[in-house]
């Protein structure tokens, strides 16, 4: 009844004074009414054409794998902590998008970044045609600076932090690591995962689906 009789009611995040104070309802994470309908269909549209959702971001994600796969070779079999390394190799997905570059993983800038977003986590526990007749109400430097920033941090942490326990459940569990590590073996090789493998390997979709 809630999410159909009433959905426009209940479509909204609950209000907290401290991020309103904040973020003066700006972006898209903790906007609300039509800023947060207007935001949402022009972040939609944007990232469309930046290529998510095709082949485009695929490629992105496959060339920054291979870059952290290198730096995880680099440990040669030692531990290392690897929450900043799997943060960074997130990172530059979206940041890819936003500024059309990659950092480094031990690049300073990128680095404050990312603490920047650790610290904030902690604490909290087409555009021409949008533009029309709303830009000045909802096109403005506050409101997009706290769209890039909401996309930065939303999709980095999340990200990293279920990578992060797939890694772990790997390791807590051997046998079910043994199994993809198999289903991989035979239907991708050496080679690096895309999406038309997918149907190919129904062992390895069910356990990250599980993750």
């Amino acid at each position: 009844e809630a999410l159909v009789d009433q959905a426009e009611a209940f479509a909204g995040r609950p209000f907290f004074p401290l991020l309103e104070e904040l973020t003066k309802g700006y972006g898209l994470i903790y906007a609300h009414g039509e800023n947060w309908r207007v935001m949402r269909r022009f972040t939609i549209t944007t990232l469309r054409d930046y290529g998510v959702g095709r082949k485009t971001i695929e490629d992105r994600i496959i060339e920054e794998c291979g870059f952290l796969i290198k730096k995880f070779e680099s440990y040669e079999g030692k531990p290392f902590e690897n929450t900043k390394i799997m943060n960074a190799a997130v990172a530059n997905i979206i940041v890819s998008i936003l500024l059309a570059k990659r950092f480094e993983y031990e690049d300073t800038i990128l680095l404050r970044l990312l603490s920047s977003v650790d610290e904030n986590a902690q604490l909290l526990g087409s555009p021409s045609a949008l533009e029309k007749d709303k830009s000045n109400r909802f096109f403005h430097n506050e409101n997009l600076t706290e769209l890039v920033a909401n996309l930065f941090s939303a999709g980095t942490e999340t990200t990293s932090t279920t990578l992060r326990w797939g890694l772990l459940l790997m390791m807590k569990y051997p046998e079910i690591q043994s199994k993809v590590q198999e289903e991989i073996a035979q239907v991708i090789g050496s080679a690096q995962p895309r999406t038309e493998h997918r149907a190919k390997m129904p062992y390895t979709d069910a356990v990250i689906h599980e993750i």
